[in-house]
C-alpha cells in the first residue's frame, strides 16, 4: 500500500519549486487507514495496523522558510530574534497542531503507540547543547519532544 497525498503548489507548506506541489507519503505493507485532520498540507495522519496493534502515524513536512541554523552566529545572544522570525513561528504552530490532533485522534481512536516522522526543517536539540554548536532551544523541537 501507498500512503499518499499531493498538495498544489503555492499551498501553505506546499513546495512551489515542484509542479506537482508538496507530497507527503509513506510505503506500506500493512493495512492502513487515512485520518481526517486540520493539518493539511503540511502533515497527513493514519491509523496503521500491526501485527501487534494500531499504531497512529504521521508523514510531516513542516515549513522550510527562515531556517534558523542559518543564524548560528546569532546565538545564545541574539536568540530572541532568531525565534521570532516567522517561519520558526510557522514551524512552532504546525507542531502545536500536529501534537493537538493527535489528542483528538487518540480521544477517538483509543490509546496507542504514536510515530511522527519527516522533515521538521528544525535541528535536534542534542545537536545544539553548547558543545559544538551554540545552545539553543528550537521552539518547534521543543513542542514535540514534550
Amino acid at each position: 500500500m501507498l500512503w499518499h497525498r499531493r498538495h498544489p503548489p503555492g499551498a501553505i507548506g506546499g513546495d512551489d519549486r515542484s509542479p506537482a506541489g508538496l507530497q507527503l507519503c509513506c510505503a506500506q505493507r500493512l493495512p492502513i487507514r487515512l485520518l481526517q485532520t486540520s493539518t493539511e498540507p503540511f502533515a497527513t495522519a493514519a491509523a496503521v495496523q500491526t501485527r501487534l496493534g494500531e499504531v497512529l502515524a504521521w508523514s510531516v513536512h513542516l515549513a522550510s522558510s527562515d531556517y534558523s541554523p542559518y543564524r548560528r552566529d546569532d546565538l545564545p545572544h541574539a536568540a530572541e530574534s532568531v525565534f521570532a522570525q516567522p517561519g520558526e513561528a510557522q514551524r512552532t504552530q504546525q507542531a502545536q497542531q500536529i501534537l493537538a490532533e493527535t489528542d483528538r485522534l487518540l480521544h477517538e481512536l483509543g490509546d496507542m503507540p504514536v510515530i511522527i516522522a519527516g522533515d521538521f526543517n528544525v535541528p535536534s536539540p542534542l545537536d545544539w547543547d553548547g558543545s559544538h554548536r551554540p545552545a539553543a532551544q528550537w521552539p518547534a523541537t521543543d513542542a514535540l519532544l514534550k
